[in-house]
């Protein structure tokens, strides 16, 4: 039995669907139904799911287990700790889920339905990379506990509480959704590459490089830039760097997605994979000390990194035929 609050929460999302309104409302009850007999709902859980603040957050935990239990992983949780365990057989990983809010970042950017007059689209690209890597941060934190100099003081991560043993793998799942203008943009970052591949590996903006070719001629090609932190707004700086740093090698991925409602009208169009392409990415810790492998869990590409040296270099994984490699 779903609760009143929670279906008018539903209904409400569900009022932009046309034709579908129906089959979307059912499918989000029969979701919610599973997620809370399958015992994955905290105490707090369904308070918050009718509440206007925290819905799109309780919301995606329950979009990411619906994901994991399409891709044939069995789920389970406790009142303490992250929020899934994802397995099959005796394989399986620990899950943090982190839905960032559009904190400091322009409004008229998030309301923009489409390009101008002029043919521009407004995006504020460090704004939202910001609240990528200070999400990932905060789940870095709930694991290891806050960084050194952190206001958060020495509270104990999941480490340290043994919620968490160091031999078990960690994903963090960051639902950039709310981060996503109106216009569709939000999940690549200045670089084209998912903000998450910015937040970690400390890839920054597009370039022009000129390159010296005899004769006084030079050749241009476009590349990528390189910025191990971005300025916070009181101008201190956020490390970029995270899977550059052994410190943070019990984090073995980044799940990076941009998911809402919708996800339930969504079938997969190949076996293991999304539908929604442009919207699920894997990032992959190369220092991790329980890693894990490419298509892990289900995305439409993959990143991962070689590390020689004092250089290191990454490789993106397409998951489907036609998407050509960056």
């Amino acid at each position: 039995m779903i609760p009143p609050a929670v279906q008018r929460k539903f209904e409400s999302a569900c009022s932009d669907a046309g034709g579908l309104w129906d089959i979307k409302l059912r499918r989000l009850i029969a979701l919610f139904e599973w997620f809370t007999w399958e015992g994955l709902a905290d105490p707090h859980f369904v308070q918050e799911l009718a509440a206007e603040d925290t819905y799109r957050e309780r919301l995606s935990e329950m979009l990411v287990a619906y994901k994991l239990m399409r891709s044939g992983y069995e789920l389970k949780s406790d009142s303490a700790g992250p929020d899934f365990w994802a397995y099959k057989g005796e394989q399986g990983f620990w899950v943090e889920v982190v839905t960032p809010r559009p904190t400091r970042i322009d409004p008229d950017y998030l309301a923009q339905t489409g390009a101008t007059d002029e043919g521009m689209l407004e995006f504020p690209a460090d704004q939202v990379l910001r609240r990528w890597t200070q999400a990932i941060d905060k789940k870095v934190a709930a694991l290891l506990g806050p960084r050194e100099g952190s206001p958060d003081g020495k509270r104990p991560g999941y480490l340290h509480k043994g919620i968490v043993k160091a031999t078990q793998p960690y994903v963090i799942a960051v639902n950039g959704r709310n981060l996503r203008g109106k216009a569709g943009i939000g999940f690549n970052g200045s670089s084209g590459n998912p903000c998450a591949v910015e937040a970690l590996f400390a890839v920054g903006p597009l370039h022009i490089r000129f390159d010296p070719i005899g004769n006084g001629f030079m050749r241009p090609s476009l590349g990528r830039s390189q910025r191990a932190s971005i300025e916070s707004p009181n101008g201190s700086p956020i490390p970029l760097t995270t899977f550059l740093d052994e410190t943070y090698a019990q984090v073995s991925a980044v799940w990076a997605l941009d998911i809402d409602e919708d996800e339930v009208l969504l079938d997969p169009a190949w076996p293991n994979l999304e539908r929604n392409y442009f919207a699920s990415a894997g990032v992959f810790n190369p220092l991790a000390v329980n890693p894990l492998a490419v298509g892990a869990f289900p995305t439409f590409e993959d990143w991962t990194c070689n590390i020689s040296g004092d250089s290191y270099q990454l490789t993106h994984h397409n998951r489907i035929p036609f998407r050509p490699s960056r």
